[in-house]
């Protein structure tokens, strides 16, 4: 049985969106079906390869994330405006080779309707000692980086520094 979504903050565009659970409550079926529970946030999963999208996939819905996918594929799907609703407060893109240019290209790939959502660059070029949000992160114009594999863990701590930086006072914030 799949567990229930968390609530979340949700703003109305994706530069404002928060990616921190509200108060840890869970939407009742009723809230469900009637429409009334919070949106769950979205986490846009690009590139990433199957069995890493699935695993991620499974760790942030146990945390009440919403997971979407994206592959090169699927082309001009990319560049769609998303509502407001369905817009992804994060991007975890999956590179085989990051430099500068790969992000920008990844960005002009997402569009403009992307353009301030965060990006967290996931790649097995990266050492597991590497600092997440560090001087690899800024240089390559992303707000983190991950090695692949990575942990659970590790994810959903960096999810909790990029929040604190959205929301500081915010109870699932990192401290």
């Amino acid at each position: 049985m799949k567990p229930e979504p968390v609530a979340f903050e949700m703003a109305v565009s994706p530069a404002q969106a928060s990616i921190a659970p509200m108060s840890g409550t869970t939407p009742r079926g009723d809230e469900r079906e009637a429409g009334t529970a919070p949106p769950a946030v979205c986490v846009l999963l690009v590139d990433c390869e199957p069995a890493l999208a699935g695993l991620m996939g499974e760790w942030l819905c146990a945390e009440g994330f919403e997971v979407r996918t994206l592959h090169a594929a699927d082309g001009p799907a990319l560049r769609r405006a998303p509502s407001a609703s369905r817009a992804p407060a994060l991007i975890l893109a999956e590179l085989a080779y990051p430099s500068r240019c790969g992000v920008d290209s990844l960005r002009r790939r997402l569009g403009p309707s992307m353009a301030t959502t965060p990006i967290v660059v996931l790649s097995s070029m990266f050492f597991a000692t590497v600092e997440c949000c560090g001087p690899l992160a800024r240089r390559l114009g992303v707000e983190g980086v991950l090695p692949t594999p990575t942990t659970r863990e590790a994810l959903l701590a960096l999810i909790a520094h990029l929040a604190s930086t959205v929301h500081p006072a915010h109870p699932h914030a990192a401290k």
